[in-house]
């Protein structure tokens, strides 16, 4: 009937979303996570060219994402619905084509840096999805979600590792492609978009990225805010520039790909109990202390892969995920939402998923230059001290402004 269409079961459209995100975090632990090293190094590639058909692919995400959410965006347009799904699809093909291109070079990345930039603007919508539904008057559980997403990428992980090294990385095109049809088959079991509608009785809240106001603007307007981005910047680059490379960590140490998928698990599974726990260190913290944290954790994380000389101190090292993303991602979400007025926390949450984006650009490129000029030993030097300079920012930043700003903790003193 209409009625369940219009008034869908919570508790079912809850479990769809869990499966439909991780199926999406499922494509990016196989593509843009710790084996896409894996796979374009058995493509032929070095360290630099990863590097750069990275940034490429990321340069190119943050190109398209306002080109589509604003298709989207449009009335009368596009519904997000049919959006994701016919980007979906072009992932697929992506998926398909690199299974039958394995050479030359120049094929495979462009057909990388292609399926790669799409995956990243589907990153956005995954999240707009729920808050969709929210808007909507739907109760759509996103922290319980993302935090499965965490445990399907750990579990992959695990999983990954072992079949590349006994089947080969074509394995990884294949898993991708059953995540993509998942991902796909969960949009399709979802309600469209375009049912919900004032008319149905539900007034939705805005659902635009905001004004038109300059970044210029925006600047002045949130005047500590750089320095927040700056620091959030350089906590990503090592964050992306150790993710990248991680392979290459790993075999410097004695590893291979199965020890490296069990490390990449290891700190996936950490994130789901502090992300659970994250509404209780709310009650007691103030969120841009727990911010400043986690940038402390991040450089004691950076610290800590220098010191690694082994698989078991590297796995040392991924403990330390326990208050560094883990911590950092929810925090950041609640900063941004407490510190802005309501027209601009979308351009606000924006602004820092952009600010990870970009340091992925600059990982990409400077982490591989500097394993083929110098070695691994240096980029985790380097790595380290952009850590260091991310957390410093932080602090210095973030506390400020919070108390300064007079709309700061309006929403969740």
């Amino acid at each position: 009937m209409k009625t369940s269409n219009l008034h869908p079961n919570p508790t079912i459209l809850n479990i769809k979303y869990s499966v439909f995100l991780a199926a999406f975090w499922g494509m990016i632990c196989v593509l843009c996570g710790g084996f896409t090293s894996v796979f374009l190094l058995s493509r032929g590639f070095t360290n630099s060219e990863i590097g750069i058909a990275m940034a490429l692919g990321n340069i190119l995400g943050v190109m398209l994402q306002p080109l589509f959410a604003g298709v989207a965006d449009k009335s009368g347009g596009m519904s997000l619905h049919a959006l994701t799904l016919l980007l979906s699809a072009a992932v697929a093909i992506g998926f398909i084509a690199l299974y039958f291109v394995p050479s030359p070079l120049l094929a495979v990345g462009v057909v990388f840096v292609l399926t790669y930039a799409v995956i990243q603007v589907i990153m956005p919508l995954t999240n707009a999805v729920s808050m969709y539904y929210v808007n909507r008057g739907i109760p759509v559980n996103f922290s319980l979600a993302r935090g499965i997403g965490s445990v399907f990428y750990a579990v992959l992980s695990i999983i990954l590792g072992k079949l590349t090294v006994s089947v080969g990385t074509d394995v990884l095109l294949i898993v991708g492609l059953t995540l993509t049809a998942a991902l796909a088959a969960m949009l399709l079991a979802m309600p469209d978009f375009k049912e919900f509608s004032e008319k149905d009785g539900q007034p939705c809240a805005r659902d635009s990225a905001g004004g038109r106001e300059s970044l210029l603007g925006f600047a002045g307007k949130y005047k500590g805010f750089c320095g927040v981005l700056a620091g959030a910047m350089m906590l990503f680059v090592f964050h992306n520039m150790s993710n990248t490379y991680i392979i290459q960590v790993v075999e410097n140490i004695g590893g291979n790909p199965e020890s490296m998928g069990k490390a990449i698990s290891l700190a996936a599974f950490l994130e789901l109990p502090v992300m659970a726990i994250f509404p209780l260190l709310k009650r007691k913290f103030r969120s841009y202390q727990l911010l400043s944290f986690a940038g402390i954790a991040f450089t004691a994380k950076a610290c800590a892969y220098i010191f690694a000389q082994s698989m078991p101190g590297l796995y040392l090292a991924q403990m330390f995920q326990i208050g560094s993303y883990a911590i950092y991602i929810p925090a950041s979400v609640f900063y941004v939402n407490e510190i802005m007025l309501p027209e601009d926390t979308v351009k606000g949450q924006s602004l820092m998923v952009g600010a990870g984006t970009l340091a992925g650009v600059f990982a990409g490129l400077l982490g591989g230059f500097i394993i083929d000029l110098f070695g691994i030993s240096a980029m985790l030097i380097v790595q380290a001290v952009f850590a260091a300079a991310g957390a410093v920012l932080l602090l210095i930043y973030s506390r400020p402004y919070a108390e300064t700003n007079p709309s700061a903790w309006r929403k969740h003193p």
